[in-house]
């Protein structure tokens, strides 16, 4: 379970830092074209998630798995979500 901004502010101002850099290391893959490094960083995030990969959000699989993986955190913090998906071809 992810730790609550508000009860504990260390640990979620390192999940922000975590997620962030993960997310810059996904986008420099992606520019680079390295899709299976960026394959092993979604596979990694989502070790251990309630989310199914059979959960389908977004034809993109990249996003698909970040989506699904931000939707299982907020759902176990019992954070209501919703959200619209619009993602451009790169």
């Amino acid at each position: 379970m992810q730790p609550s901004c508000k009860k504990h502010p260390r640990k979620a101002k390192s999940a922000r830092r975590e997620i962030t850099d993960g997310v810059d290391r996904i986008m420099l893959c992606a520019k680079s074209g390295n899709h299976q490094e960026i394959s092993a960083i979604i596979r990694k995030r989502m070790a251990g998630l309630n989310a199914t990969p059979s959960e389908r959000l977004c034809e993109n699989t990249a996003v698909n798995a970040l989506v699904t993986h931000y939707a299982a955190i907020a759902h176990e913090e019992g954070i209501e979500i919703s959200y619209k998906l619009d993602i451009r071809e790169c």
